[in-house]
């Protein structure tokens, strides 16, 4: 989210850990449009750590 505020906001769930644990991180975006007419084709983009492992990942939603 570039030029993103309030009420745009990312969550990591838990705010702790260590690199040695195996414990879940949870991602969560909110986003909002907060202008007067119907967002299209609206794309997400975040760039996360290199030392993460996507094929360890599990997308929600």
């Amino acid at each position: 989210m570039r030029n993103s505020f309030d009420p745009n906001i990312k969550e990591v769930y838990p705010t702790t850990i260590s690199p040695n644990q195996s414990e879940w991180l949870t991602y969560t975006v909110h986003f909002q449009n907060t202008g007067n007419d119907t967002a299209y084709l609206v794309v997400l983009k975040d760039t996360l750590s290199q030392d993460l492992m996507p094929e360890t990942f599990q997308y929600l939603a």
